[in-house]
Formats: structure tokens, sequence, C-alpha cells
């Protein structure tokens, strides 16, 4: 799983881990499993985002770009990216 902090509906910081919300928190002390109970995550601004098989195409590699929103679920995005020298 993969996380993001997002802050009034656009995401300030992906990925988002562990050790990123204990450096945000240094105050709080949270159990290594905090990250995965999803339902104590909205106090700290965390999501969870999506993940997607990225694409292969044949000369291209796939690059990932910042997550989207479709109202209910943050998803990773992939962009597929040539290989050809210009």
């Amino acid at each position: 799983m993969s996380y993001a902090k997002v802050e009034n509906g656009e995401i300030v910081k992906y990925p988002y881990n562990f050790s990123d919300l204990k450096k945000d928190n240094p105050r709080i002390s949270f159990p290594k499993t905090y990250l995965v109970q999803a339902a104590s995550n909205d106090e700290y601004n965390v999501v969870e985002v999506a993940e997607v098989i990225a694409p292969e195409k044949e000369d291209w590699h796939a690059e990932e770009e910042t997550p989207s929103f479709d109202g209910s679920v943050w998803t990773q995005n992939w962009k597929l990216v040539s290989d050809a020298i210009d």
C-alpha cells in the first residue's frame, strides 16, 4: 500500500510513509501499524493511494505521476515515456 498526505484536497507529499508521519507529529506516539488503520488516518490528513500496475510498452518506460482523486478514491497514475534518443 502507498499513502499520501493531503491538505485542502491537494497532495502535499507523496509517497508518504510512517517516518514522515512521525516527523510531522513529533509529540505523538504512533503504533507501527498506524497507516494501515485507515479509519484513523483522517485526523492527520493521510490517505491510502490505490496501486495501479504500471503500463508496459516496448521501447517505452513508465513514470509515476501524482495520484488523482475521483471523489472517493485516490489512485496511482502512470505515464509512458519513450526510450528513443532524440
